[in-house]
């Protein structure tokens, strides 16, 4: 049986079905939970602090309205109003 394979480098992303934000107190939001559905086949709940961990060990998250990929992938970035890390739409 012949394993699947991956063109060069490239990781098979997760596809983005769920954003959800949280309110932070000062009235503006962030991403507190990203639902996926995974290459194997899964689905996955993840934490703005997993989803951070995971892209930078390689992995890409590709949103994705109502099963098709928008060509935007989900990145780690400094929130403009305040000091934490969050996560920002790249479009490629």
């Amino acid at each position: 049986m012949e394993e699947p394979s991956v063109q060069g480098d490239v990781v098979p992303p997760y596809a983005v079905v769920l954003v959800q934000y949280e309110d932070l107190t000062d009235g503006h939001e962030h991403v507190s939970h990203v639902e996926t559905l995974d290459p194997d086949g899964g689905q996955t709940r993840w934490t703005c602090v997993e989803v951070i961990n995971a892209i930078r060990g390689g992995e890409r998250f590709v949103v994705t309205i109502g099963g098709t990929a928008t060509g935007a992938t989900l990145e780690p970035a400094i929130c403009p109003v305040c000091p934490l890390v969050t996560l920002n739409y790249r479009s490629h």
